[in-house]
């Protein structure tokens, strides 16, 4: 498992897209749900990332 250890935003974001790309590709059958919750969350980290960019 990754934790978030480093201060470099981009590492910590794109280690997490991965993990949420490899969760949909093993269970087929629920991809559209699993996408819509994916950019949900995506959505959601890249607010919170502007936010402490911003701050």
């Amino acid at each position: 498992m990754y934790t978030v250890s480093k201060p470099n935003k981009t590492n910590s974001s794109g280690i997490k897209r991965v993990d949420h790309f490899s969760i949909p590709l093993a269970t087929p059958l629920r991809t559209t749900n699993m996408v819509n919750t994916m950019n949900d969350t995506i959505r959601m980290r890249f607010r919170s990332v502007l936010n402490e960019v911003s701050h």
